[in-house]
């Protein structure tokens, strides 16, 4: 997918200002990063946001060049703060970081879980418990995500990175012991061992009470 943002730069701040690109249909806006000066831009509302259904906010490198500016002259970017209406959820402001794509850096990939555990027939529900795993990669080789198959879990079964991050094409920067999903006893059984466990309480307490 060719995806390219065409940003404005902009010499105005400040709310009114703001407020006026956004009648505009544009996004007031931010680039930093690669240890240069900060530069105030502004971006189309609809090509922004049709950029964002595309990629989603997923850790991704975005092409970004200046209106009126060499077009060879193009930044490597990344979304790093988005900053939405709380009521209607319309984007006030962005941030972009500009990345050099010959260093490497540090971002969240998102996980997807991929089949049906099989402890599912027995009544076990799936927990996934971290939704993303941290890696140090070049920005052109970040991966779209990680697909983990749960297929083979039962009940009681877990998933760890240690078990995933052989097959990531990154330095995966998270501990190995962190668990990413787990198959849990179905809620029945659960609520049983809940309760005897209750009740042996129960019983020590009146036990030692004797």
């Amino acid at each position: 997918m060719d995806i390219q943002l065409v940003a404005q730069t902009r010499t105005q701040s400040g709310k009114g200002a703001a407020r006026r690109l956004r009648q505009q249909e544009r996004v007031p806006a931010i680039c930093y990063g690669c240890k240069k000066e900060p530069v105030a831009l502004s971006v189309g509302r609809k090509q922004f946001q049709k950029l964002l259904q595309e990629i989603g906010l997923e850790a991704r490198v975005i092409p970004l060049s200046l209106e009126g500016v060499d077009a060879t002259e193009v930044k490597h970017v990344m979304v790093r703060d988005l900053q939405l209406d709380p009521c209607n959820h319309a984007i006030l402001h962005v941030d972009f970081l500009e990345v050099d794509m010959a260093q490497p850096i540090v971002v969240e990939v998102p996980i997807l879980l991929k089949g049906i555990a099989a402890g599912i027939a027995e009544g076990g529900m799936v927990n996934q418990i971290r939704h993303a795993i941290s890696v140090r990669c070049l920005p052109g080789d970040i991966p779209d995500r990680i697909d983990v198959d749960i297929s083979a879990l039962n009940v009681g079964d877990s998933l760890h990175v240690a078990d995933i991050k052989a097959r990531i094409k990154a330095e995966v920067i998270d501990e190995d012991h962190y668990t990413l999903v787990t198959v849990g006893a179905p809620a029945a059984a659960a609520a049983v061992s809940k309760e005897e466990e209750t009740i042996t309480e129960g019983e020590e307490v009146t036990a030692e009470g004797r």
